[in-house]
């Protein structure tokens, strides 16, 4: 099978890599900027990029008819965009600071 969804994985190979590197070179820096924890900042910057990559290399995988290990490859990129959802949740939710008396 060289296709995923009558798509040749070729295709999805070069819409994956485009994405990649929209993220990595355009996103926007000034969200990053304001965020001082150093792992955040990790994630904010290249999680979304990398998840990109991920699947990019799942496709190359699934290419050659390794599914097994293309699904495994997809899965971690699922994972990892968790990961940058719930960073990006934990960020925009209030944290209330204790009132020093």
């Amino acid at each position: 099978m060289t296709t995923l969804w009558g798509i040749s994985y070729l295709i999805w190979l070069i819409v994956c890599l485009i994405i990649a590197i929209l993220y990595f070179f355009v996103m926007p820096k000034s969200a990053i900027l304001s965020v001082s924890n150093t792992c955040d900042k990790a994630i904010l910057k290249y999680g979304h990029g990398v998840v990109w990559l991920l699947l990019a290399l799942a496709c190359v995988v699934a290419r050659f008819n390794l599914l097994v290990l293309a699904k495994t490859i997809a899965l971690i990129g699922l994972l990892v965009y968790l990961m940058f959802q719930f960073t990006i949740a934990k960020l925009k939710s209030p944290v209330k600071k204790p009132e020093l008396s």
